[in-house]
This record gives C-alpha cells, structure tokens and sequence, in this order.
C-alpha cells in the first residue's frame, strides 16, 4: 500500500484510503508527502521486494493479492480513478486472473 502510494497523485491515496479500513488505509497515508512518483511496474515490484525484504516473485504475488483485496473492496468508481493514474504497464493488476508478473 506504501509503494502504491508513492506512484499515486494528489488526493488520490486517501481518497482510496477513506474506502478501506483504517488498519489497511493507514498505509496509503504514510507514502511520501509528493506522491505521483513516476515509475514502472517492474519498479513498483522492486520496491515492494525491498519494502518486504523478500524475493521479487513473492513480492509480485503479494503485490497482486494487495490489488485483489482492494478491488473487492472499494467502489468501481474509485478503482477507476486509481487505474486512470496509472501507466497500460500496470492495468494487468487490476485484471482477473492476472499473475501480475514481471515482463521478461
């Protein structure tokens, strides 16, 4: 949730948060005060390795059940604001079914 607050903008980090329960949504709230950080997903899985400090295939699967929880949630509405600030490399999280990998 931290990483996924750096690469989102403006309002948008408590904005998600406000929809999810003050134990998840705390962690969009303590990513870097200038969020809308510019960044790939391969970058973003990179992160998250580090933030865990476990191995990039289990930092993407974790990463993917993250997005999975949110999605079921929080409204559509703000899931789509969530995907318009991000990048076409990102929008396979945010599909059902999807691995979420990294590209090879």
């Amino acid at each position: 949730m931290e990483t996924l607050a750096e690469r989102l903008a403006g309002g948008e980090p408590k904005n998600l948060a406000a929809q999810l329960p003050a134990e998840i949504g705390i962690h969009l709230e303590r990513g870097p005060e200038a969020g809308g950080q510019r960044f790939p997903l391969d970058e973003f899985f990179k992160r998250v390795s580090e933030r865990e400090g476990v191995e990039l295939p289990k930092a993407v699967f974790h990463a993917r059940a993250v997005i999975d929880v949110v999605c079921e949630a929080v409204s559509g509405g703000e899931i789509q604001d969530v995907r318009s600030q991000l990048p076409a490399d990102f929008q396979p999280l945010f599909e059902a079914g999807s691995q979420g990998q990294l590209r090879s």
